[in-house]
């Protein structure tokens, strides 16, 4: 995420995403928002030529206005969220790995950048393990709060869902849940993750499952650091022989047993009193 001050003299400037720290390193992204022509301009540079530009007829910013910009990268495409709603898409031309440098210039002064960099193999502890190479099956960026979404092809095992967000300044609970069927009175549930803060913000933890409206034993997780009002987190669930692992900012901190018989579970639920960034399923 970038916060931005735009300057009030404003003509244009210029974000890449670029492989390096030179002038004329490849660039991966390029967002060029030329107010001045009323147009954003998008391209990508490779062995110091330029590519196709593409650009749309449109001036979102205002002189001495402030904005957010997220840039999230998945499979295919670069996907943007200006002040939290959908924005451009750019088609990757590269290899997107190859990008290591954010460099920005123009009439703009960034306050703050904050870069994504959760593990989606803390420590190495799930090297060995058969993790799916399907791509990514779920992916959202933003996304409002609570949410139900399907994953395609179920979660099995081998599946990885990275939830990024930050907790509420005065957060009561939150529950992520990994079920059968979008349903909430009724749907068998394989995991349920349930946060629910003290009066001195001490998150307590507990995870359950639920089959035939009969609830399972209750599993209990205490963490000494992360999701505490006001922090940012990662949470990771890894659905491995074992059962659904669970680290939170890289550290491992729960092991849930699977307990379904039959059915596979198809949806992911999330509600409570966080704001998430971004869901990802493996």
């Amino acid at each position: 995420m970038i916060k931005v001050y735009v300057f009030h003299a404003i003509s244009s400037f210029t974000i890449n995403w670029q492989s390096g720290p030179a002038k004329f390193d490849d660039v991966l992204f390029q967002l060029n928002p030329r107010l001045e022509e009323g147009r954003v301009v998008r391209n990508s540079r490779l062995d110091e030529e330029m590519g196709k530009e593409e650009s749309t007829q449109e001036t979102p910013f205002s002189s001495g206005t402030p904005f957010d910009l997220v840039v999230g990268v998945r499979s295919l495409e670069f996907e943007t969220r200006l002040d939290g709603k959908e924005w451009i898409i750019f088609g990757h031309r590269h290899d997107v790995g190859a990008a290591k440098t954010l460099f920005l210039e123009g009439d703009m002064q960034p306050s703050d950048i904050c870069i994504d960099i959760a593990q989606l193999n803390p420590s190495g502890v799930l090297n060995g393990t058969n993790i799916k190479t399907r791509g990514i099956r779920l992916q959202q960026m933003c996304p409002e709060v609570p949410l139900t979404s399907r994953v395609t092809g179920g979660f099995e095992k081998g599946c990885l869902l990275l939830i990024s967000g930050k907790v509420n300044i005065h957060p009561s609970r939150m529950q992520m849940t990994v079920q059968c069927g979008e349903g909430s009175e009724d749907s068998d549930i394989a995991l349920r993750y349930l946060v629910q803060w003290e009066e001195d913000g001490s998150p307590k933890i507990t995870l359950n499952s639920r089959e035939e409206d009969n609830w399972g034993q209750e599993v209990k997780s205490r963490i000494n650091e992360g999701l505490h009002p006001g922090l940012v987190f990662d949470l990771l669930v890894a659905r491995t022989e074992e059962g659904f692992r669970c680290f939170l900012n890289g550290i491992e901190h729960a092991l849930f047993p699977y307990r379904l018989e039959d059915q596979k579970p198809d949806h992911v639920t999330l509600c409570g009193d966080v704001e998430i960034q971004r869901l990802l399923l493996l």
